[in-house]
């Protein structure tokens, strides 16, 4: 029964399988793997190696990617961001005034996010590189235009024509982005739901922070004299780009139409996996942990479904056979390495109370027989061995048929 599940065919490799209560896993979960990690690697013999995996690894290694991930990336996102501005506008100070507008938006994001309820996973944390993105879009549009009107006008007229002019465009492309994000909300997966609307929220946060603390603070700050290095480098060649796009209208179109159809045949190509040990690179631990069971063992990854009827309705000859049948039926199919059903223990005790006998390993004819044999294999649970289940054992719990003899 365990060879090729619990233990491989060559005697090598062994599974234990822990299981947990999921209502009251997910608070502990890191503290609990870190202290079953403890104990394996503090006891294990020399020569032998352990590897983890599973469901609840799987969960655990995303937290931790995920916190890592922000650990890892956001310095230097926020490093290349503030060198991008800078290199734009050449102003120390209004370089620091939009870093301070992108991580005001990014904290409001997040804490709405929290007070939500939301969990945070590695989905949502693409949040926050796609606040940063949008943030300074928004931002960098409401320091140009207000830096080209502050050279003619004073702060508050600059600030009125700034609001505006803005206004509308950035609402409006705040929330088409918004409600393409909030579309998201009508999916049944919960972490993709949480995603859409985390995102939304976030979107609409970034807008009104931006239109309302970016110009205010630019009011405060001097005018400056010499125009920006972006404008000097970008003007002329989007002045070509106009040009090319207004005198060849048709080319424009026809190219356009070529590269979406191409893109429109490439769309059924697309892949579907959710394969979650392919998320993590070939020499991750959960990667290397994977090939052992895959190769060794029944594999990772486990179907289970479960038959429910009327008080005591499996423990017929009839249900058994039957899953007997079902099991032989879903071995034959390709990838299947092992199926096991309760035929397979009650054929097993069966056998053992039969003195070993090969041709015992049969599901009993008698309904009363096999809740018996079910009820001793119930007992193993207690740590009672194969060795305590004898004939006298079982002629105790008022076997009534002879076959028990």
């Amino acid at each position: 029964l365990i060879r090729g599940d619990l233990v491989s065919e060559d005697g090598r490799t062994a599974a234990l399988l822990i299981s947990f209560d999921e209502d009251r896993i997910d608070a502990v979960r890191a503290a609990v793997l870190d202290e079953i990690r403890a104990i394996v690697q503090r006891r294990l013999p020399a020569g032998l190696r352990a590897h983890f995996n599973g469901s609840i690894e799987i969960s655990e290694a995303y937290n931790r990617v995920t916190l890592d991930n922000q650990r890892t990336f956001i310095p230097p996102i926020f490093v290349l961001t503030f060198g991008a501005i800078y290199l734009m506008f050449r102003s120390i100070r209004r370089t620091a005034l939009t870093m301070v507008a992108v991580s005001l938006s990014i904290v409001w994001t997040l804490g709405l996010y929290s007070l939500l309820g939301f969990t945070y996973n590695v989905l949502s944390s693409m949040i926050v590189p796609l606040i940063v993105v949008l943030a300074i879009a928004d931002d960098v549009h409401i320091m140009q235009h207000f830096e080209h009107v502050r050279r003619h006008a004073d702060p508050e007229r600059a600030f009125k024509r700034t609001i505006h002019h803005l206004l509308a465009p950035l609402l409006g492309a705040s929330g088409t982005t918004a409600l393409g994000m909030l579309s998201l909300a009508t999916t049944s997966v919960v972490a993709v739901r949480q995603f859409g609307i985390g995102s939304a929220v976030g979107i609409m946060v970034d807008f009104a922070l931006s239109i309302v603390f970016m110009p205010t603070l630019l009011a405060w700050m001097k005018p400056k004299a010499t125009v920006a290095p972006h404008e000097a480098w970008l003007v002329r060649p989007m002045q070509a780009i106009a040009r090319f796009s207004s005198g060849r209208p048709r080319r424009v179109l026809a190219i356009s139409a070529a590269v979406l159809i191409a893109a429109i045949a490439g769309v059924p190509r697309l892949r579907v996996d959710t394969n979650h040990i392919n998320f993590f690179a070939e020499n991750h631990p959960l990667g290397s942990s994977a090939r052992v069971i895959d190769r060794k063992l029944a594999g990772v990854y486990s179907f289970q479904f479960f038959l429910e009827g009327p008080p005591d309705s499996m423990k017929t000859p009839d249900a058994l056979h039957r899953m007997e049948r079902l099991a032989a039926e879903l071995s034959r199919l390709p990838f299947v390495k092992k199926v096991t059903s309760p035929a397979d223990y009650v054929k097993r005790i069966n056998r053992e109370l039969q003195g070993g006998r090969p041709e015992a390993a049969v599901v009993p004819s008698d309904p009363n027989l096999i809740a018996q044999e079910l009820f001793l294999f119930a007992m193993s649970d207690d740590g009672r061995s194969w060795s305590e289940w004898s004939p006298a054992i079982f002629r105790k719990h008022r076997c009534p048929s002879s076959s028990c003899r």
